[in-house]
């Protein structure tokens, strides 16, 4: 692959990518790619900033993991096993919940490709397509 540098990028234009990027849960560079991506070829004029993506109701995912939950909880009592109960966590400062979103934006910006859908997610836990020994079912065993 090739490699691109810039120079002399505009502190605003900057600071904005960040944001976006953030807002993304991907890295600058996968961020800038992403908004390259998005130009039309120079013939047909200028680009066009894209409208901010609408927000995202996320009751319907939610409810689908409940779900999802509570059929593997009742797969492993067919099976006779044991699911203990993991204690719910402590309240969290603003500060300590952003410092955690940034190491997990920071995590996933290593990986390649766009981010996971939740969809896809779930559409992987419904395959049964991880393996064994990563099931956290089998954890309680």
């Amino acid at each position: 692959m090739a490699t691109l540098t810039l120079h002399d990028v505009p502190d605003g234009l900057l600071a904005r990518l960040e944001q976006r990027s953030r807002a993304h849960g991907r890295s600058l560079t996968s961020e800038v790619l992403a908004a390259l991506e998005t130009l039309e070829p120079a013939a047909a004029g200028p680009a066009v900033a894209q409208p901010a993506p609408e927000p995202v109701n996320i009751e319907p995912t939610l409810r689908r993991m409940q779900e999802i939950s509570a059929g593997l909880r009742a797969k492993a009592a067919a099976e006779g096993r044991e699911i203990r109960q993991v204690p719910p966590l402590p309240p969290m400062k603003e500060e300590e919940i952003q410092a955690q979103l940034d190491r997990w934006r920071e995590l996933r910006s290593q990986f390649k490709g766009p981010p996971l859908t939740s969809e896809e997610i779930i559409a992987a836990i419904e395959r049964d397509s991880h393996p064994r020994d990563h099931d956290y079912l089998a954890t309680y065993e």
